[in-house]
């Protein structure tokens, strides 16, 4: 079945346009959200090493673990998000500090060992159960000069991160039908201005009959394309 409107030159030339235009800023929008989706998560990532350093820094400065085990929130309250994980254990213990809201399974991870700094290598990517993004590390610690030593299990779940690409999406998607339909509208009315010529030499081409031949195709003021074809159309009706 064919369409009248689509047999438009008009018509095909603007949704041809439009469809381009949505290719494009379509491949746009997925390199600024996947550029946006790795700075977010790196962010995230730096921001999880980190407070676990300042963890080791603070078990260092006290004396001994009961000092941890009176002031746990102190270390309770040092990661941001309310769905984050800390859990602090001595080793073969169960832990003493065991803060875990979402009731996350701790996946298996070794522990960076107390002589090296913890590093993004030693992050574990998981997700949580509504599909949130979550990062794990696990990390040994001294407290004070005392041999023993303490383990940090700690999450970063990606939660605020999750909300911003939401609506980031959801941005990108509108610019996508925005650029559709002002591409068509507007590709629409320039390409019916610009074939406007056409209409005149259509209007001219009518007036020819067997009984009127001294009608000719204009061809000043007209584009090359068109005024090579008025004047192959005019050396004919010469002929």
């Amino acid at each position: 079945m064919k369409y009248p409107a689509l047999q438009s030159l008009t018509a095909r030339a603007a949704i041809g346009f439009a469809i381009i235009s949505c290719v494009v800023v379509s491949a746009l929008g997925l390199y600024l959200y996947t550029s946006a989706k790795q700075a977010l998560e790196a962010r995230a990532d730096y921001t999880l090493v980190g407070r676990v350093e300042r963890f080791r820094t603070l078990l260092q400065d006290l004396y001994n673990v009961r000092q941890m085990e009176e002031r746990p929130a102190l270390f309770e309250s040092m990661l941001g998000n309310e769905q984050d994980v800390r859990i602090f254990q001595r080793m073969g213990e169960k832990p003493f500090i065991d803060v875990n809201p979402g009731h996350m399974t701790v996946p298996s991870m070794s522990p960076v060992p107390v002589d090296q700094e913890v590093s993004i290598g030693a992050l574990y990517k998981g997700t949580s159960a509504d599909g949130v993004g979550v990062r794990w590390v696990s990390a040994l610690a001294k407290v004070g000069n005392q041999a023993g030593t303490v383990r940090i299990t700690a999450a970063y779940v990606l939660t605020q991160e999750s909300r911003m690409l939401a609506a980031y999406r959801l941005r990108v998607m509108g610019a996508i039908a925005l650029t559709a339909l002002l591409s068509s509208l507007l590709g629409f009315l320039l390409l019916k201005r610009g074939l406007g010529p056409l209409g005149v030499m259509r209007d001219r081409a009518r007036q020819v009959s067997p009984t009127n031949l001294t009608v000719r195709l204009p061809e000043e003021n007209m584009p090359s394309e068109l005024r090579q074809l008025a004047h192959s159309c005019n050396a004919m009706l010469d002929r």
